[in-house]
């Protein structure tokens, strides 16, 4: 929506939500408890990826 404001069309704009499916954790975060250590483990997984198409 900010890039649309700005003047970009919607048709060049892609996103994708990453996360549980292509973690870059890994294994490495353990547990099911909503943990303060946990959350923090999976931030670097909470992401979308954006991708403007075009030409200038």
């Amino acid at each position: 929506e900010y890039l649309v404001a700005k003047g970009i069309e919607a048709n060049r704009v892609y996103t994708e939500g990453k996360g549980k499916t292509q973690p870059v954790t890994g294994d490495t975060c353990k547990g099911n408890a909503k943990t303060k250590a946990l959350i923090d483990c999976l931030q670097p997984d909470r992401r979308v990826d954006i991708e403007v198409i075009g030409t200038k």
